[in-house]
């Protein structure tokens, strides 16, 4: 036996290896050591003392973050567990989506940031509560009466590492009750934290019928209150509202 082989915790032996950052794309055999990725090679030489687990036919590849999640369980309707859609899941990195709000934060850091594996980071929602009611029912919840952009912008400043980013809805429901309104003040808390904003398209509150914005309008006016590094989510909704709605192509305003 080679006295000079390296003794690794883990090698993955024989699996196919997807890494853009460090253009891999082929069957690698990938050395763990101490948490952390020791090598990566087309065959690396073993030590008989070592765990090794044939992983042939399998993927292998960096950690998944997943960007759009809801995991304020048992809180917020419909969300699941953070470790369920997390690393039970092949996915390091969760990020929630509106959840929770700049009052309910410390009781989502505490029964799911800090019981959770998965790393957890969140956009909380631009109004106070986050999303507290099913299916966003209750429009009380997210008028502008319920936005607080100096809690928010205290929140990010207390919290980096986990609150990068705020969450408002631009769609027709909000639109017809509250105007823009909601997107200003999510704007001017955004620029105040310098974070990014995300934004949900895709008609999902109850539409007061008498303001109901007509469909392909509503892009054109949530779109200028987004800049660089912002996001639009729900992309490929079919909702008349959405970024498509019964269009053949992408708006030309995306352009700018």
């Amino acid at each position: 036996m080679n006295q000079n082989l390296k003794l690794y915790d883990l090698v993955l032996q024989g699996g196919h290896v997807i890494d853009p950052a460090q253009n891999l794309n082929d069957i690698y055999d990938v050395a763990i050591d101490q948490g952390k990725i020791a090598a990566i090679a087309p065959q690396l030489p073993l030590h008989p003392a070592q765990k090794t687990v044939s992983v042939a036919g399998k993927i292998v590849c960096p950690g998944l973050i997943d960007l759009h999640t809801h995991i304020y369980e048992w809180v917020v309707s419909d969300s699941l567990g953070a470790d369920d859609v997390g690393i039970n899941a092949g996915v390091t990195t969760v990020v929630d989506q509106g959840d929770c709000g700049a009052a309910t934060f410390l009781g989502f850091k505490a029964y799911v940031i800090e019981k959770a594996q998965t790393d957890v980071r969140c956009f909380p929602s631009i109004n106070l509560t986050g999303t507290i009611t099913p299916d966003c029912s209750r429009t009380a919840f997210y008028g502008p009466d319920m936005v607080d952009i100096e809690a928010l912008v205290s929140l990010a400043a207390e919290y980096p590492h986990l609150v990068r980013g705020f969450k408002v809805h631009g769609e027709s429901g909000a639109l017809s009750r509250w105007g823009t309104q909601v997107l200003e003040l999510a704007r001017k808390a955004t620029d105040l934290a310098d974070l990014p904003l995300y934004v949900h398209i895709g008609e999902l509150f109850d539409v007061d019928e008498a303001h109901r914005p007509q469909p392909a309008q509503v892009i054109e006016k949530v779109l200028p209150f987004l800049q660089p590094g912002d996001l639009l989510t729900h992309c490929y909704s079919h909702r008349p509202d959405g970024l498509l709605g019964k269009r053949q192509r992408v708006p030309e305003s995306l352009d700018r």
